[in-house]
C-alpha cells in the first residue's frame, strides 16, 4: 500500500503541472468572457459600482415610413 502512497517526483510534479494548467486557463477564458480586465474588476468589487446616467429616449412615428424605408432599401 504504501508504494501507491509515494509517487515519484516525476508525478508529482505532472499532476502539478496538470492542476496550474487547468486553473490558468480557467481564469484566461472566464476573463475572455467577461471581457478584458473585468475579471480583476470582479474580484476587486469594483465591476458593481454604480453610475447614475441621464438618458434620453425618443419615440417617433413618421407619416409613410414604411414607403421612406422601401425607397432606401437595404442599405
Amino acid at each position: 500500500m504504501s508504494e501507491f502512497i509515494q509517487l515519484p517526483v516525476i508525478w508529482v510534479s505532472f499532476i502539478y503541472t496538470i492542476v496550474v494548467n487547468f486553473f490558468i486557463s480557467l481564469f484566461l477564458n472566464i476573463n475572455l468572457m467577461l471581457g478584458e480586465g473585468n475579471l480583476i474588476k470582479f474580484i476587486s468589487g469594483k465591476f458593481y459600482t454604480p453610475k447614475e446616467k441621464e438618458l434620453i429616449f425618443m419615440f417617433l412615428d413618421l407619416r409613410n415610413s414604411t414607403t421612406i424605408a422601401e425607397k432606401l432599401g437595404h442599405s
